[in-house]
């Protein structure tokens, strides 16, 4: 994944927050309610005791829809 053209999806998510027991925010710019909480024991709400990592997510649609996740690191 440290390669600039290697891509991950829903799947490489969940399975990253159940190796490291983490979770992801994912805040869609697709519509107001597609934010989403993927984390190791599938729950839909932000658990305050694990690490979080938020990413945005867009879908670029033209001749062909493809998603993208993008961090959104605080510096």
């Amino acid at each position: 994944m440290a390669d600039s053209t290697t891509y991950g999806d829903h799947l490489t998510l969940v399975a990253a927050a159940k190796l490291n027991d983490i979770q992801f925010v994912v805040i869609s710019l697709l519509t107001n309610t597609d934010t989403r909480i993927v984390s190791a024991d599938s729950t839909d709400e932000v658990q305050l005791d694990q690490p979080t990592f938020f990413l945005g997510h867009y879908a670029e649609t033209g001749k062909s829809l493809e998603e993208h996740y993008i961090s959104k690191r605080c510096d």
